[in-house]
């Protein structure tokens, strides 16, 4: 399972004359992340932070002849974090996660 620590701790390739996704916008959404991921492990009913569906929704400001992230290796960060929340969900809905 994807932990709040994988998350914080991951980094990224620096694009600067290719399209890349502008990197204040990725940290600040991977601290969202990582405080969703902590909230899963909390006991009790809480209302989810983050779901899959809207992690897939996520949309980051490109960039372009300035520094920017891989948006290869942000999207299969993102792709990850969908996927253990799906697994989550679908636990705390009774059934089993979808393979």
């Amino acid at each position: 399972m994807l932990t709040p620590e994988d998350v914080l701790q991951r980094r990224f390739d620096e694009v600067n004359l290719r399209s890349g996704y502008d990197p204040d916008e990725v940290d600040d959404f991977l601290d969202t992340a990582a405080q969703a991921l902590r909230e899963l492990a909390t006991p009790g009913p809480t209302e989810p932070l983050l779901t899959a569906d809207r992690v897939a929704l996520i949309r980051f400001t490109g960039t372009r002849f300035r520094r920017g992230y891989e948006p290869a290796q942000v999207d299969a960060l993102l792709a990850e974090l969908a996927e253990a929340l799906r697994a989550h969900e679908a636990r705390t809905a009774g059934g089993s996660p979808a393979s």
